[in-house]
């Protein structure tokens, strides 16, 4: 059976939970959740907002969440997870903390996984390493989704079609690592969080992007013309909630919540991969140029990408080497 379209999940609320009405508790608390996405479009982000309205409505108004898109409030998208963390938000949909923490910066590294598999294998290792990061940060994890695979988008008349046509292009990316990999690569690399990149895409700022097709890639579709298939990592995304407000709540909203989180991380997960080729469909048929990268330019992008590797995890100590040489050596890097 396929999974529902985005719009489907958007319009419907899981009857299962809906079934299981909470009684009334005395004590009314009020919620704010939000997402790093400047859009309510993608999977991840209309799954927040729907489970948002979802808990409201299940717990009928004992714990009312009020849900806000990426920068609406005044918070900046990179510090979703410490503001979680500090109670200016209680539920969030979260993405930058990965740059910050060990096992999140080695799982974005550039190169360093082929496909899902590989990625799978590696996030076994990493994960518990990240879940702690973000209980340190006061924050409870309540559920990981992914992404499809990360490439190089472009805009423009002139597609990107190899490795040497990176060479002087102005390319967005969310990620330090990313941009040094792409700078050894000849591009002219910047940061921009994701709600303020289509407006460099309209400014004529950049000439292409990192991301997907099912996150990105949707939202900013009608200004990519090519896409080079080199596979720069794949992303995730955490559902996470303030440790203490969640312990502050009945035993059996803490029980709905985490159930209810768990399910819409699958759900998104699989919104991602029905978005993806959705997506992938729509610029085809639109005329988007699309190139595999070849054995000889993979071989030397990812001996760029081992000395990005090798000198993040430098930086990051001890933990970091050692993390790094388990990952590499179960997918024999």
């Amino acid at each position: 059976m396929l999974p529902l379209s985005r719009r489907e999940f958007v319009a419907a609320v899981s009857l299962a939970f809906l079934a299981g009405g909470a009684a009334t508790p005395a004590v009314q608390r009020h919620w704010r959740s939000t997402t790093f996405q400047g859009s309510p479009v993608p999977g991840n982000s209309a799954r927040m907002q729907a489970a948002s309205k979802e808990i409201t409505e299940w717990s009928r108004g004992s714990l009312q969440i009020n849900f806000y898109l990426g920068n609406t409030l005044p918070i900046n998208v990179y510090d979703l997870a410490k503001a979680c963390g500090r109670g200016e938000v209680q539920l969030a949909d979260e993405i930058f903390f990965m740059n910050q923490c060990i096992g999140g910066g080695l799982v974005s590294l550039p190169m360093l996984m082929d496909n899902y598999d590989e990625y799978y294998r590696a996030m076994a290792i990493v994960e518990p390493s990240i879940v702690r990061a973000y209980a340190a940060l006061g924050c409870e994890v309540l559920g990981r989704y992914d992404f499809s695979p990360v490439y190089i988008f472009g805009s423009g008349k002139t597609p990107i079609t190899s490795l040497a046509d990176l060479r002087g292009r102005r390319i967005r990316t969310g990620r330090v690592v990313h941009n040094e990999f792409l700078s050894l690569c000849g591009a002219l690399t910047t940061l921009i969080v994701t709600p303020d990149v289509i407006t460099a895409f309209r400014a004529g700022t950049i000439d292409g992007a990192v991301t997907s097709f099912g996150a990105g890639g949707d939202i900013w579709r009608e200004y990519i013309t090519s896409v080079f298939l080199m596979r720069i990592y794949n992303a995730q995304g955490f559902f996470i909630v303030n440790r203490a407000a969640m312990e502050a709540l009945p035993q059996s909203q803490r029980q709905h919540i985490r159930k209810l989180f768990r399910a819409e991380a699958h759900n998104t997960t699989a919104i991602m991969r029905a978005d993806e080729q959705e997506v992938i469909d729509w610029l085809k048929r639109k005329g988007m140029v699309s190139t595999e990268m070849s054995e000889s330019e993979k071989r030397d992008a990812r001996a760029k990408a081992a000395i990005v590797w090798e000198k993040w995890a430098r930086a990051q100590g001890p933990e970091a080497v050692e993390l790094l040489a388990k990952v590499r050596a179960e997918l024999g890097r």
